[in-house]
């Protein structure tokens, strides 16, 4: 559960995600939720350390976070790139289901893959 909450906390780092809604959610996993100041230089490798199951479960993690506040829109998912990318789950989240085709309030949205347009 404690690098659960490392991801979490970097993924929450930027403070235009801090919503209600988003530490809401964070407070499920941990009801002493708050964001670490400084980046946790370790989390990567420690992430790297697990098994493809594991990786599936962070990715789903970072998915939950995206869809946690539905008035940010996809703003949510897009940022959930970065962590994944900057963690070594970039490749692993691009090509997750979910990430594919998500849908809030009724509207439909693809990620697209780096350099390609759709």
């Amino acid at each position: 559960m404690a690098l659960t909450r490392r991801l979490i906390e970097a993924f929450l780092r930027p403070n235009w995600l801090r919503t209600d809604p988003m530490l809401a959610h964070a407070r499920l996993f941990s009801d002493d939720f708050a964001v670490e100041p400084a980046a946790d230089g370790a989390l990567a490798a420690d992430l790297r350390a697990g098994d493809a199951k594991m990786h599936d479960y962070y990715c789903y993690v970072l998915l939950d976070f995206a869809v946690a506040d539905r008035d940010m829109e996809e703003a949510p998912l897009a940022a959930a790139l970065i962590p994944g990318d900057d963690l070594g789950l970039g490749d692993r989240f691009r090509q997750h289901p979910g990430t594919h085709r998500a849908e809030w309030n009724g509207r439909d949205y693809r990620i697209c893959e780096p350099g390609k347009n759709q």
